[in-house]
Protein backbone atom coordinates (compact mmCIF):
# COMPACT_ATOMS: atom_id res chain seq x y z
CA UNK A 1 0.00 0.00 0.00
CA UNK A 2 1.26 3.28 -1.06
CA UNK A 3 -0.82 5.50 0.71
CA UNK A 4 1.46 6.00 3.70
CA UNK A 5 4.12 7.89 1.20
CA UNK A 6 2.06 10.22 -0.47
CA UNK A 7 1.70 13.03 2.04
CA UNK A 8 5.38 12.24 2.96
CA UNK A 9 5.97 12.46 -0.63
CA UNK A 10 4.31 15.71 -1.74
CA UNK A 11 6.27 17.57 1.58
CA UNK A 12 9.43 16.25 0.37
CA UNK A 13 8.36 17.54 -3.54
CA UNK A 14 7.89 21.05 -1.94
CA UNK A 15 10.56 21.26 0.08
CA UNK A 16 13.35 19.98 -2.11
CA UNK A 17 11.76 22.06 -4.58
CA UNK A 18 12.30 25.61 -2.82
CA UNK A 19 15.71 24.72 -1.47
CA UNK A 20 16.46 23.72 -4.71
CA UNK A 21 15.49 26.90 -6.19
CA UNK A 22 16.80 29.27 -3.14
CA UNK A 23 19.98 27.91 -3.54
CA UNK A 24 20.22 27.86 -7.70
CA UNK A 25 19.27 32.01 -7.34
CA UNK A 26 21.53 32.44 -4.53
CA UNK A 27 24.82 30.56 -6.56
CA UNK A 28 23.16 33.15 -10.01
CA UNK A 29 23.31 35.76 -7.59
CA UNK A 30 27.06 35.51 -7.15
CA UNK A 31 28.52 33.32 -9.62
CA UNK A 32 26.24 34.76 -12.52
CA UNK A 33 26.78 31.36 -14.46
CA UNK A 34 23.15 30.16 -15.05
CA UNK A 35 24.48 26.57 -16.53
CA UNK A 36 26.16 25.75 -12.86
CA UNK A 37 23.07 27.16 -11.49
CA UNK A 38 21.04 24.79 -13.25
CA UNK A 39 23.52 21.64 -12.39
CA UNK A 40 23.88 22.81 -8.55
CA UNK A 41 19.93 23.03 -8.54
CA UNK A 42 19.72 19.47 -9.79
CA UNK A 43 22.35 18.13 -7.44
CA UNK A 44 20.96 19.82 -4.25
CA UNK A 45 17.88 18.34 -5.91
CA UNK A 46 18.71 14.37 -6.09
CA UNK A 47 21.13 14.78 -2.65
CA UNK A 48 18.45 16.24 -0.60
CA UNK A 49 15.91 14.35 -1.36
CA UNK A 50 15.92 10.88 0.03
CA UNK A 51 17.28 12.39 3.45
CA UNK A 52 14.86 15.13 3.65
CA UNK A 53 11.71 12.07 2.42
CA UNK A 54 12.84 9.79 5.63
CA UNK A 55 12.76 13.11 8.19
CA UNK A 56 9.18 14.06 7.31
CA UNK A 57 8.03 10.70 6.90
CA UNK A 58 9.12 10.29 10.52
CA UNK A 59 7.56 13.28 11.90
CA UNK A 60 3.99 13.12 9.39
CA UNK A 61 3.95 8.76 11.18
CA UNK A 62 4.34 10.42 14.63
CA UNK A 63 1.72 12.27 14.45
CA UNK A 64 -0.62 9.90 12.57
CA UNK A 65 0.65 6.69 13.80
CA UNK A 66 1.27 4.63 17.24
CA UNK A 67 -1.36 4.68 20.81
CA UNK A 68 -4.07 7.07 20.23
CA UNK A 69 -7.08 6.74 23.16
CA UNK A 70 -10.68 8.23 22.38
CA UNK A 71 -13.45 8.06 25.58
CA UNK A 72 -16.70 7.38 23.09
CA UNK A 73 -16.63 6.04 19.38
CA UNK A 74 -18.00 9.05 18.67
CA UNK A 75 -14.25 10.74 19.04
CA UNK A 76 -13.28 8.24 16.51
CA UNK A 77 -12.33 10.46 13.41
CA UNK A 78 -10.39 8.01 10.95
CA UNK A 79 -11.39 6.79 7.93
CA UNK A 80 -9.55 3.31 8.35
CA UNK A 81 -11.21 3.24 11.89
CA UNK A 82 -14.64 1.96 12.49
CA UNK A 83 -16.07 1.63 15.89
CA UNK A 84 -19.82 1.86 17.41
CA UNK A 85 -20.57 5.08 18.28
CA UNK A 86 -21.74 4.09 21.64
CA UNK A 87 -17.94 2.23 22.66
CA UNK A 88 -16.16 3.65 25.33
CA UNK A 89 -12.49 3.10 26.71
CA UNK A 90 -11.12 3.08 22.95
CA UNK A 91 -7.01 2.74 22.85
CA UNK A 92 -6.18 2.23 18.85
CA UNK A 93 -2.57 1.12 18.18
CA UNK A 94 -2.46 2.39 14.44
CA UNK A 95 0.23 1.94 11.88
CA UNK A 96 0.64 2.36 8.02
CA UNK A 97 -1.26 -1.16 7.02
CA UNK A 98 -3.53 -1.60 9.88
CA UNK A 99 -4.65 -1.18 13.63
CA UNK A 100 -5.24 -3.30 16.54
CA UNK A 101 -7.93 -1.57 19.24
CA UNK A 102 -9.89 -2.37 22.73
CA UNK A 103 -12.84 -0.90 23.45
CA UNK A 104 -15.77 -1.98 25.26
CA UNK A 105 -19.24 -2.16 24.32
CA UNK A 106 -22.44 -3.75 24.70
CA UNK A 107 -23.43 -6.77 22.85
CA UNK A 108 -26.29 -6.05 20.82
CA UNK A 109 -25.00 -2.47 19.96
CA UNK A 110 -22.01 -4.71 18.68
CA UNK A 111 -23.92 -6.37 16.90
CA UNK A 112 -25.88 -3.66 15.19
CA UNK A 113 -22.85 -1.88 14.37
CA UNK A 114 -21.32 -5.31 12.56
CA UNK A 115 -24.80 -5.29 10.81
CA UNK A 116 -24.11 -1.92 9.46
CA UNK A 117 -20.61 -2.82 8.49
CA UNK A 118 -21.94 -5.62 6.39
CA UNK A 119 -24.56 -3.09 4.52
CA UNK A 120 -22.11 -0.65 3.67
CA UNK A 121 -19.35 -3.00 2.25
CA UNK A 122 -21.98 -4.43 0.38
CA UNK A 123 -22.29 -1.23 -1.53
CA UNK A 124 -18.99 -1.38 -2.90
CA UNK A 125 -18.37 -4.83 -3.13
CA UNK A 126 -20.51 -7.68 -4.12
CA UNK A 127 -19.35 -10.62 -2.46
CA UNK A 128 -19.07 -8.51 1.37
CA UNK A 129 -20.72 -11.44 3.89
CA UNK A 130 -21.60 -10.96 7.19
CA UNK A 131 -19.15 -11.31 9.86
CA UNK A 132 -19.50 -15.19 10.64
CA UNK A 133 -19.18 -16.15 14.30
CA UNK A 134 -16.49 -18.67 15.77
CA UNK A 135 -17.55 -19.82 19.69
CA UNK A 136 -14.81 -22.39 19.84
CA UNK A 137 -11.83 -19.44 18.29
CA UNK A 138 -10.81 -19.13 22.16
CA UNK A 139 -9.24 -21.99 22.59
CA UNK A 140 -6.49 -24.16 20.83
CA UNK A 141 -2.68 -23.02 19.42
CA UNK A 142 -4.13 -21.02 16.74
CA UNK A 143 -6.10 -18.35 19.51
CA UNK A 144 -2.79 -18.57 20.65
CA UNK A 145 -0.27 -17.47 18.04
CA UNK A 146 -2.94 -14.98 16.95
CA UNK A 147 -3.46 -13.66 20.16
CA UNK A 148 0.07 -13.00 20.67
CA UNK A 149 1.02 -11.56 17.49
CA UNK A 150 -2.13 -8.90 17.69
CA UNK A 151 -3.00 -8.03 20.97
CA UNK A 152 -0.38 -9.80 23.61
CA UNK A 153 2.11 -7.19 22.61
CA UNK A 154 -0.12 -4.62 24.12
CA UNK A 155 -0.55 -5.97 27.34
CA UNK A 156 -3.62 -6.88 26.46
CA UNK A 157 -4.94 -10.93 28.32
CA UNK A 158 -7.35 -13.18 26.43
CA UNK A 159 -10.67 -13.28 28.93
CA UNK A 160 -11.45 -16.57 28.78
CA UNK A 161 -14.95 -16.19 27.28
CA UNK A 162 -13.68 -14.61 24.07
CA UNK A 163 -15.62 -15.10 20.36
CA UNK A 164 -14.23 -14.69 17.18
CA UNK A 165 -16.53 -12.54 14.88
CA UNK A 166 -14.67 -13.29 11.23
CA UNK A 167 -15.44 -10.08 8.90
CA UNK A 168 -15.56 -10.28 5.19
CA UNK A 169 -12.13 -10.12 3.27
CA UNK A 170 -11.71 -7.40 -0.13
CA UNK A 171 -10.05 -8.96 -2.68
CA UNK A 172 -6.81 -7.34 -1.93
CA UNK A 173 -6.95 -8.55 0.99
CA UNK A 174 -7.97 -5.88 3.47
CA UNK A 175 -10.79 -6.32 6.10
CA UNK A 176 -11.09 -6.46 10.04
CA UNK A 177 -12.24 -9.37 12.76
CA UNK A 178 -13.85 -8.76 16.07
CA UNK A 179 -13.30 -10.90 19.36
CA UNK A 180 -15.59 -9.99 21.45
CA UNK A 181 -16.12 -11.12 25.32
CA UNK A 182 -19.45 -10.98 26.74
CA UNK A 183 -18.75 -11.11 30.04
CA UNK A 184 -16.87 -8.53 30.44
CA UNK A 185 -18.40 -6.22 27.45
CA UNK A 186 -15.02 -5.96 25.90
CA UNK A 187 -14.41 -6.27 21.80
CA UNK A 188 -10.95 -6.25 20.26
CA UNK A 189 -10.11 -5.51 16.09
CA UNK A 190 -7.55 -6.62 14.24
CA UNK A 191 -7.42 -4.73 10.89
CA UNK A 192 -5.53 -4.57 7.63
CA UNK A 193 -5.81 -2.20 4.99
CA UNK A 194 -4.22 -2.49 1.73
Amino acid sequence: MLAPLVLPLQITCVVVGLLSLIVAMLWQRIAKRPRISFFLMLVTSIGLFVPTLLVVSLIVDEARYGKQEFATGAQVVDRYVEVPASATNIILHKYASGHELRMNVDEDALLAWMDAVTKKSQQFARDATPFEKDESFGRGEYFRHIWKTRFAKYGWEAPPDIVQYKGWRSARGSGFDVYYSPQSQTAFISAAYW
